[in-house]
């Protein structure tokens, strides 16, 4: 058998505990007034009225209420909302093991870019023109390709890009993935100023992830605030200095 005293959260006198508050439902009798405590808890709390206050009782009733609720009484969890979110965030997956390298035609990127096509779709067009020469990801030797009238297809060089961080122009590799960057992140709605911080990278490892991966990051993350730009709408870029 349980038994429980029936206590006053504002008491009833005036000189009883918490009597000079005043009572929750103004009036003393209210059962919002009311609460049960076991004899022994019930003087502990009456003895100490600075510590049982009338907000900490009306707070351990108000717990202990909700606990014994039947379910169907509760209040139901709010509803989740669900609100659009814009990143600048783009994974990828692999990285270029080519990089070529051609006589320029012309002596400036703005030269260069004029005579590059409208990229296609999801298509970027990256280069760097350093010291007369076109740096791309695209077939410099390729008749077809999409900076054929920038070049001279004779000189083409084709570059391993594992060498090519090994080298002095390990640089160029950067330059040439941050442009691509940009110019993705520009067709995606997200692209960067020069005064906005670049588009951070996300890198997906797998097991058989080539060495020229892996060199990359390590290059990207020894790189700090890279300034690049890209061919987006036709607007190109000539390289450092």
């Amino acid at each position: 058998m349980t038994l429980a005293q029936r206590a006053h959260i504002v008491a009833v006198g005036r000189q009883g505990p918490r009597s000079r508050e005043v009572p929750l439902a103004g009036d003393v009798y209210a059962a919002k007034n009311m609460i049960l405590f076991c004899g022994e808890h019930h003087l502990i709390v009456d003895r100490n009225p600075r510590i049982y206050s009338v907000e900490v009782l009306a707070k351990y009733k108000a717990d202990h209420e909700a606990r014994l609720a039947p379910t169907e009484l509760r209040m139901p969890p709010p509803a989740l909302e669900t609100d659009p979110v814009d990143l600048s965030l783009l994974p990828v997956s692999a990285l270029p093991d080519t990089v070529w390298k051609a006589t320029s035609l012309f002596r400036t990127g703005a030269e260069v870019g004029e005579h590059l096509p409208r990229p296609r779709r999801e298509q970027v067009l990256p280069f760097a023109l350093i010291k007369g020469d076109v740096w791309a990801f695209h077939d410099l030797a390729d008749p077809r390709g999409p900076i054929k009238e920038a070049v001279d297809p004779n000189s083409t060089e084709k570059l391993d890009v594992a060498e090519l961080l090994a080298s002095d122009d390990a640089n160029v590799y950067v330059w040439l993935l941050n442009a691509a960057l940009r110019g993705r992140c520009s067709d995606a709605g997200c692209a960067t100023t020069a005064a906005t911080t670049t588009p951070t990278i996300t890198v997906t490892r797998r097991a058989e992830a080539s060495e020229t991966a892996r060199s990359a990051e390590r290059l990207f993350d020894s790189v700090d605030d890279v300034a690049v730009d890209a061919v987006t709408e036709q607007r190109p870029w000539s390289g450092p200095g």
